[in-house]
């Protein structure tokens, strides 16, 4: 007898947002090391957050505890103070809602793990940590907390139901909620006995969380659908993109590397017809032409830049650990100290200072500035959401008029903006 063995998928959350827009990115496609995401100054600092955060609610604390271990353990020592802002409201956070847990089986960064055995294919094997996980007062709910260190992907909408009552709905800006689903699905598998999941979500930047509430049926419903696309993937159809930049199956996707050597390509053989373009009509399929393997070129050089980033930050690894790389000719890429940044506390050492100035405080002050994106910081960090952007106006408002403002010459950068020969009619 024959026993067909099965292959195991490892579906990771952070992995779900990739994997519903291209189903190859679930199938390992090589043997080689999968690409490490860098753990940049950003992914630290959310980390120390993060384990803050942890801190506060495995003790149930009222109160932010002291940072700096934290900044230590993660190399952020210089973000220690961010990372106090962003733990305070983690305390506020908590003590709004621990209300609704039996704190009795409130646990953090738990690690779940579930196979999904069903229908024909792949095995599928969901699992991760989840920030904070447990059960609600309310006897049918599961609670969870996802802590965000960044900036909200997410919204709430008000809209009206079929009926024509007014509901809010949870509007996604990313894919990020397919993240969030996971850990929902990871909870109601571990307790069958319940039927709701509250997702808490909270931007510590920002100082605000909202709260959406799944049952088992939409949960259930939304895995259907996503294991459907992983299990009756064709083995080559790839949707190339964005994604591909954090991709863990990068290596070896034939998709991804057809989308690199086009971008390569194009940039070689690329110089703008700019003149060209500005001479053409609207509606010119030439000019529609260029538009459009301008902008696919650009979108191709975002996923080249991360993907460079990405292999650098690898390379750098691996120096560090196993030494200098020989190139065969007499020299070798290995790593050297770069002197860090000094930066001058003036309030500690103001008197130093002015004794070395002669006691000349006007020409000491002469030297001493702030910059617009330090004071702007500090005063949106403690300024509550909704009046962030008003402080600061008013704050830049009232130094123009004492001339404290000094204007540098400004530039010019790439972004997404709106294309005004698409924009909906208005009715009148």
């Amino acid at each position: 007898m024959t026993v067909k063995t099965r292959k195991v998928l490892r579906i990771w959350p952070s992995s779900a947002p990739r994997i519903n827009e291209c189903a190859g990115a679930a199938y390992p496609l090589t043997d080689s090391v999968i690409v490490v995401q860098p753990s940049g100054e950003p992914a630290r600092v959310g980390n120390a957050i993060h384990a803050l955060a942890g801190q506060i609610v495995r003790e149930n604390l009222s109160n932010c505890p002291d940072a700096t271990g934290y900044a230590l353990d993660h190399d952020v020592l210089d973000k220690v103070k961010d990372i106090t802002i962003k733990g305070i409201y983690a305390a506020q956070m908590w003590q709004e809602i621990r209300g609704e847990f039996d704190l009795e089986t409130v646990e953090v960064e738990k690690y779940s793990k579930w196979m999904d055995e069903e229908g024909d294919g792949p095995i599928l094997r969901l699992s991760g940590y989840t920030d904070v996980r447990g059960l609600l007062l309310d006897g049918v709910s599961i609670g969870i907390i996802d802590w965000k260190s960044g900036q909200p992907d997410f919204e709430i909408a008000e809209m009206e139901d079929g009926d024509g009552e007014d509901i809010q709905v949870l509007v996604e800006k990313s894919g990020s909620i397919h993240q969030l689903k996971c850990y929902a699905k990871h909870a109601l598998e571990e307790f069958p006995e319940r039927t709701l999941v509250r997702l808490h979500i909270g931007w510590l930047s920002e100082r605000y969380y909202i709260t959406a509430t799944y049952t088992r049926e939409e949960i259930d419903a939304w895995w259907d659908k996503l294991q459907y696309k992983i299990r009756n993937w064709d083995g080559k159809t790839f949707a190339p993109g964005t994604p591909c930049k954090w991709c863990r199956n990068a290596i070896g996707c034939p998709a991804r590397e057809k989308y690199m050597g086009v971008a390569v390509k194009a940039f070689d053989s690329y110089p703008p017809p700019t003149a060209g373009r500005n001479g053409l009509a609207q509606d010119d399929p030439k000019r529609y032409a260029i538009e459009q393997r301008l902008s696919n070129a650009y979108a191709q050089c975002s996923v080249l830049e991360a993907h460079i980033k990405i292999f650098k930050a690898n390379l750098k690894q691996e120096v560090a650990a196993n030494g200098p790389i020989p190139d065969g000719e007499g020299k070798a890429l290995g790593l050297i100290n770069v002197k860090g940044k000094t930066v001058i506390d003036p309030l500690a050492g103001w008197d130093k200072m002015k004794e070395h100035f002669g006691g000349n405080e006007s020409e000491l002050l002469k030297v001493v500035t702030i910059s617009s994106s330090t004071l702007t910081k500090a005063i949106k960090d403690r300024t509550d959401r909704g009046e962030k952007q008003h402080a600061v106006d008013h704050l830049i408002e009232d130094l123009e008029n004492e001339n404290a403002v000094i204007y540098t010459p400004g530039y010019q950068k790439f972004a997404n903006i709106k294309d005004k020969r698409y924009q909906p009619a208005l009715d009148i």
